[in-house]
């Protein structure tokens, strides 16, 4: 009965850090959100983001397209910049520069670009959890 108890503290928590506020709402107008990484050896700020904040933006926007693509950094003397691209329906696409910044100054850039207010058919209200 306890390992119920602690299942269901676990899905409290995970619920609960994807509805933190401010809850990342995207204008209706984003149609998808491409992150190229490396998975390890560099790129914190990026690998950071993706663990940590892209799970809350995709919860609020399911309507999104989402890509992820993590590649091999290959040799530590010719490295390769991390990067963050933002499609709009118009077909515009916006690249977000992310190399050497912390998550939070990604997550900032991307909803000063893409934030909105939230939409008729959110998932759900904070209130009702």
């Amino acid at each position: 009965m306890s390992a119920t108890k602690r299942k269901l503290t676990t899905i409290g928590k995970s619920l609960s850090h994807l509805t933190r506020q401010p809850i990342p709402y995207f204008k209706p107008s984003v149609k998808s959100l491409r992150l190229d990484l490396a998975p390890k050896n560099g790129h914190w700020g990026a690998r950071h983001f993706l663990k940590d904040d892209l799970p809350r933006i995709r919860h609020a926007n399911p309507d999104v397209t989402y890509q992820v693509n993590k590649f091999r950094q290959f040799t530590r003397e010719d490295p390769w910049k991390p990067s963050l691209q933002l499609e709009f329906a118009d077909g515009v696409k916006h690249d977000i520069e992310v190399d050497g910044k912390r998550s939070e100054e990604i997550l900032k850039d991307v909803m000063k670009l893409a934030g909105g207010s939230k939409p008729a058919s959110a998932p759900y209200s904070v209130s009702s959890v």
